[in-house]
């Protein structure tokens, strides 16, 4: 694939994580109402420091203080797990595969907000190919969640701890 970036068509429908003991390595499975699915491999080293960054990125896009900031975050998570969906099977058969059938192994993951504050995931993979994703913040608390529970499967032996007030995060990139 070249440098150029490919968006996905469709609003994103269906998340996957799990993890392969065999590579080590998280697969993340994202699919969208018009049946495109892209699969990733995740790293630890990745994992680690993409944890804290997208809990920055949920908090940054909220006004108010510190306290507010936090209260209103823990209400959207609450929301989330709320009205997350974790009964209905990863739908397997997609129409489309835009990067391929093998999962990507991700070099980064950068975060964005447009003018209308609307939130998108952009994916680098080792070999430069790129995606980027629209996202709600509910599917990013979703991926949180998603991102605890399975790396507590693993024997990573790292910890994804919610920020408080006197945590920082360093970019990913």
């Amino acid at each position: 694939m070249s440098d150029s970036a490919l968006n996905i068509s469709g609003s994103l429908k269906q998340l996957q994580l799990r993890f392969d003991a065999e590579q080590d390595r998280l697969v993340f499975r994202l699919n969208t109402s018009s049946g495109d699915e892209v699969r990733f491999w995740l790293t630890r080293r990745l994992v680690k420091a993409w944890w804290p960054c997208l809990e920055q990125f949920l908090r940054k896009a909220l006004e108010g203080t510190q306290g507010q900031r936090e209260a209103r975050v823990q209400f959207e998570r609450d929301a989330a797990r709320a009205g997350a969906d974790t009964t209905t099977p990863f739908a397997d058969q997609a129409k489309s595969y835009p990067m391929g059938e093998q999962p990507r192994l991700l070099r980064s993951i950068s975060h964005r907000r447009n003018d209308k504050g609307r939130a998108s995931l952009g994916f680098v993979c080792v070999d430069n190919s790129n995606l980027n994703v629209p996202i709600s913040d509910k599917m990013l608390h979703n991926i949180k969640d998603l991102l605890k529970k399975t790396c507590a499967a693993t024997q990573w032996d790292i910890e994804l701890p919610d920020l408080d007030s006197n945590t920082s995060a360093k970019a990913v990139h």
